[in-house]
Formats: structure tokens, C-alpha cells, sequence
């Protein structure tokens, strides 16, 4: 190393201690479950990387799934000709007509463990539960 960029000191008694590292910024707080169980009995779990919620022409399904940290969530409106809205961990994202949306960050980027709920505005609005493990 260069000598010109060399630093030394004597060390005395009265020297002030280092200062500890100060985070540039804070950590983005997660969603908090509403519960701990499911209201339903069965759920699936998802076993790919992807937890998918699908628009059907009369339904969504699944209505609540279990998924794990490294699992992203995605919304499947391939099937009507109209568009939404989905509702996760506090942010809201368009699900445009014919699309399959993956929302970005993991489970585990957003939640706490727990249940939470994904809101989606289709057919007068539907509620999913989403058991984070």
C-alpha cells in the first residue's frame, strides 16, 4: 500500500471509542398475520416456487393455500376478459385481462408467519387466505 495513504496514531486514555456502523436504512417492516390458523380445514400447499391464485369464468381458487419463505405469489387472469385488482401485504397490484401476474419479492420478503389474507377485487371481491410458514 501506498505510504501516503497510511494513517497512524498514538493511542492515549482520553481517545474516543469508534463509532458503531449506522444503518443507511431501515428495514421495510413485514405484514403481521390476522390469525395463526386457517378458517378453512384443508388447504393445499404450493409445490412449485410459485403459489398460484387463479380467476376462473365463476370462481377463484384456490381459497387459501400454504406456502413457505422462498415461494413467490402469482395471480392467473387468463380466463375473463376483464381486469382486477389484488391486495397483498398492503400493496395493490393490477392483474390485467388475459394475464398471469407474479408479484415481486418472496413470502418471506413480506410476511410474518401466520395467515394473512390476499384481497382481490373479482366478482364483488374475494378474500384468500395465505398461511405464511
Amino acid at each position: 500500500m501506498p505510504t501516503s495513504l497510511l494513517k497512524t496514531s498514538t493511542p492515549t486514555s482520553s481517545a474516543t471509542p469508534p463509532l458503531s456502523p449506522v444503518p443507511t436504512s431501515s428495514p421495510i417492516p413485514k405484514a403481521t398475520p390476522y390469525t395463526q390458523t386457517f378458517a378453512a380445514s384443508v388447504c393445499p400447499t404450493a409445490s412449485s416456487n410459485t403459489a398460484t391464485i387463479t380467476k376462473g369464468q365463476s370462481n377463484v381458487g384456490p381459497r387459501c393455500i400454504s406456502a413457505f419463505a422462498d415461494q413467490h405469489l402469482a395471480t392467473d387472469n387468463s380466463y375473463l376478459n376483464s381486469s382486477g385488482t389484488a391486495v397483498f401485504a398492503g400493496k395493490t397490484t393490477a392483474i390485467p385481462a388475459h394475464k398471469v401476474v407474479t408479484i415481486s419479492g418472496t413470502f418471506g420478503s413480506y410476511f410474518e408467519t401466520g395467515v394473512h389474507k390476499l384481497y382481490l377485487d373479482y366478482f364483488n371481491g374475494v378474500e384468500i387466505e395465505i398461511w405464511y410458514e
